[in-house]
């Protein structure tokens, strides 16, 4: 009876022209068109919870590609592992007018393993198939069918794919019992389901129609910012017989203390071991910060995304005799640590990455993919990434900070937020002097130094331990000249509270300064440059979210050649408005002359009819920016 009553709902979504018109490219309404790169001419999912340990999953697109731009749509990637099965898998192609071009069938999809370079488990698999055409427009259909053996999860339903991707019609089912009833929390729309009821089994039903492409808009916080959806979780829920209740925050922490309890079992040596380390320390926080150290400096991350071992963590003696162990293993490895010299401390889930798109408060759901450490002392709250090995002890950087963490203190739970780290700690300051010589070549010593979230920009953490050829590439893209010779170069870590890294290179790079007719100009900008260049847009639809999270310190001292002189005085310049300050100074000395630029920006989120005067702060830092030099002989 379910599967027949699919099949129903399933012809009833499809559009109401001809079935054949569906996939016939040129009766698409021109509308639909307009900024976009791919029309969904149909995308239903149907999602059919039969237990709290069972589910089935019915997709259906047809795409229409109308460029280049959208054949990532044509490249069709189905996942699974023992606890899902992919029953049917299916999929055709067809021409500009409608004509079938090829079909798919299970058999034809390459079989790969997903498993990701960190991974040391992992049984999760794809099935592939590039279904590209070479002639544009082209159409696409995809059906597939999974079977969960879990209900932890329930796709959400997205209604806009991404940027430039119409949709003519979407549609979502829900399907369920009484004792299997979901939940459900309604984004950028107010369209409530239609429900139904039949022979005990509950239907709810969701369906758009002609939903317009969207544009990207420059510093927005992207596509799932103001597309409509449906965000859903399960209320009562199975995992490999791990039996949960989703419907409070609290039902989490319970489901992970079963997951975790007994597994901290470190023997009495190591625990010894941590007493002896920490005996000695004055406070709570340095005890803390040697435990931390202690992690660091024997364990490695590895991941491991295999049936519950995704969600549970390797005992804690497993981690520490292996010297390994994922975001779930090093994380409650350092938990048991802590426990072992009286310090409580707790787990906590948290969405990492810079997609971070938040939670609702009011909507317990599973929206996190990482693990970290809460460690609340007297007067301090410690925050650790055990994950990282670098990393001083309570700092987070831009992966995770910012954010609501699920902080689970036995069974229960309490979102906080981690640290914003935008105190003003946050800075690069650069600084570099050239001596110019008579052809406007330079000899140029730049060195630079980051703290705080400083030490991401241009990803200097992660470089000041690479090997040479890859830190002689960051050389080349850090200092924007075309024509450079290096010399010699050094990175150097600076332990401390904050994570800290200095920069120091000396350089040779030819026409810094460019001869017009018998003088030269030179940018004193040109070693490191603020300005965005950008299409203005008139009509903003997303709040500006201002992403930079550090102080911008650039000094230049300009040595002139004997017998040079320079010409033009440049003033000194400030502009300032809600985004920040930007700043420039210059100063002439005895042999040249020394120019300072700082910026200051104040990070947030802004709405966006201030849009114009972003613009405004950008077109002015263009403006100091773009001033030039005149250089030439004395006479």
């Amino acid at each position: 009876m379910k599967l027949t009553i699919y099949f129903v709902l399933l012809t009833l979504s499809l559009p109401s022209f001809a079935n054949e018109d569906i996939y016939d490219s040129r009766k698409i309404p021109a509308d639909l068109k307009k900024d976009a790169h791919a029309v969904f001419r149909l995308d239903e999912g149907v999602f059919e919870i039969q237990a709290v340990d069972k589910a089935t999953y019915r997709v259906k697109q047809i795409i229409t590609i109308l460029n280049k731009k959208a054949d990532h749509f044509a490249e069709v990637v189905v996942g699974y592992d023992k606890l899902i099965k992919v029953k049917s898998l299916n999929a055709v192609a067809f021409d500009e007018k409608g004509n079938q071009i090829n079909k798919w069938k299970k058999n034809d999809f390459e079989d790969y393993s997903n498993i990701s370079g960190s991974s040391l488990y992992e049984d999760n698999r794809v099935l592939y198939a590039d279904l590209k055409q070479k002639d544009y427009p082209y159409t696409i259909e995809i059906e597939y069918e999974l079977q969960f053996k879990y209900l932890y999860t329930i796709p959400d339903w997205y209604v806009i794919p991404g940027f430039h991707v119409a949709v003519e019609k979407s549609v979502y089912t829900i399907s369920y019992t009484e004792d299997t009833s979901p939940r459900y929390n309604l984004k950028n729309t107010t369209i409530e389901p239609v429900k139904t009821v039949e022979k005990d089994i509950t239907y709810l039903h969701w369906e758009f129609t002609n939903v317009n492409a969207e544009k990207p808009e420059i510093f927005s916080k992207g596509i799932l910012a103001i597309t409509p959806a449906i965000i859903l979780s399960p209320t009562k829920f199975s995992f490999e017989g791990y039996a949960g209740d989703m419907s409070s925050w609290d039902g989490f922490a319970r489901w992970q203390h079963s997951l975790n309890k007994g597994l901290n079992d470190l023997s009495a040596e190591t625990r010894n071991e941590i007493k002896s380390l920490t005996d000695g320390l004055a406070s709570e926080k340095e005890k803390v910060k040697a435990v931390y150290q202690y992690v660091q400096n024997r364990s490695r991350y590895v991941s491991v995304q295999l049936g519950i071992g995704g969600f549970q963590p390797f005992s804690a003696s497993t981690v520490h005799n292996t010297g390994y162990g994922d975001c779930k293993g090093l994380t409650f490895y350092t938990q048991s640590l802590l426990e072992a010299i009286g310090i409580n401390s707790y787990y906590s889930w948290i969405y990492a990455g810079e997609e971070n798109q938040g939670l609702n408060p009011d909507f317990p759901t599973n929206k996190f993919n990482h693990v970290i450490l809460f460690v609340p002392l007297e007067n301090d709250t410690v925050w650790l990434e055990c994950t990282s090995q670098k990393l001083p002890a309570g700092f987070l950087g831009s992966f995770t900070s910012d954010r609501y963490a699920l902080v689970m203190t036995g069974e229960k739970a309490d979102l906080i937020r981690t640290p914003t780290f935008r105190d003003g700690t946050n800075k690069v300051e650069l600084k570099a002097t050239l001596t110019l010589d008579m052809s406007g070549n330079a000899d140029i010593e730049v060195s630079s130094h980051h703290l705080g979230l400083g030490t991401e920009y241009y990803s200097i953490d992660r470089y000041a331990n690479e090997n040479h050829n890859n830190q002689d590439k960051w050389v080349r893209r850090f200092i924007p000249l075309s024509d450079l010779q290096i010399k010699e170069f050094e990175f150097s870590e600076i332990k401390g509270d904050l994570p800290e890294v200095a920069f120091n290179s000396k350089v040779f790079a030819r026409n810094v300064a460019k001869k017009v007719g018998d003088k030269y100009l030179l940018n004193p900008s040109l070693l490191n440059y603020e300005t965005r260049r950008f299409k203005k847009e008139p009509d903003r639809k997303t709040n500006i979210d201002f992403p930079y999270d550090y102080i911008m310190e650039y000094e230049l001292d300009i040595i002139l050649p004997k017998g040079y002189k320079i010409n033009n005085q440049l003033e000194d310049a400030e502009f300032k408005n809600q985004f920040g300050v930007f700043s420039t100074q210059y100063i002439t000395t005895d042999d040249g002359i020394n120019c300072k630029r700082i910026f200051k920006p104040n990070t947030g989120e802004y709405p966006a009819d201030q849009i114009e005067d972003l613009w405004a702060f950008f077109d002015n830092i263009k403006q100091m920016e773009n001033q030039r030099l005149m250089i030439s002989k004395e006479e």
